[in-house]
């Protein structure tokens, strides 16, 4: 029973941490590059105020090929941890502590608009993962694992006739109308 009672004690003490990830538009033109950020938001809501975090990893993929993963950049003061889809930062021997800060930035995603269509961003932790999650300075395990998804919708490049295309268009329509009058002029 004591056990227990322990266990609930820690849970009831886990920050309520949520990974988040903010795109500078949800719409985006074919050979556009753009960066995404992933933050951390309320990462110590309800700890001790001793606690820091330590690490942390989550996979990212995509819905289909229409984007392609140019960069990762894992935020300073994470070490970068980078493997397949696993996009993990760590501190050890360091560690990010409790100031009462809303979110930390992990890292930054640039992206690269490649074909037309929508396309799903997918970040997600896994428990049965001992890479994913968030590590904090009290517990022996990642723990608060979330995950977060964003819609992108990459929009083909539309051709735009200039300025120079439309005085060709009105000089040949102003030529066409004038032609009958001057071979009138020239049979005359």
């Amino acid at each position: 029973m004591k056990a227990l009672i322990a266990i609930l004690a820690i849970a009831a003490a886990l920050p309520a941490a949520t990974l988040n990830l903010q795109l500078p538009a949800s719409a985006f033109t074919v050979g556009q590059t753009f960066t995404a950020t992933v933050t951390v938001e309320d990462p110590f809501e309800d700890a001790p105020l001793d606690e820091s975090l330590l690490a942390f990893g989550f996979d990212q993929t995509f819905s289909n090929l229409g984007l392609s993963l140019q960069s990762i950049i894992v935020a300073a003061p994470f070490f970068e941890y980078l493997n397949a889809n696993l996009i993990a930062g760590t501190l050890l021997p360091g560690e990010v502590t409790n100031t009462g800060q809303n979110s930390v930035l992990l890292a930054t995603l640039t992206f690269r608009a490649e074909s037309a269509g929508a396309t799903t961003i997918f970040l997600s932790m896994n428990e049965s993962n001992l890479d994913h999650g968030f590590l904090y300075a009290g517990l022996d395990t990642p723990t608060a694992y979330s995950s977060t998804s964003q819609l992108v919708t990459v929009n083909d490049v539309s051709s735009i006739p200039e300025p120079g295309t439309y005085l060709l268009i009105g000089a040949g329509l102003i030529f066409f109308a004038l032609r009958p009058a001057m071979l009138r002029v020239a049979s005359a």
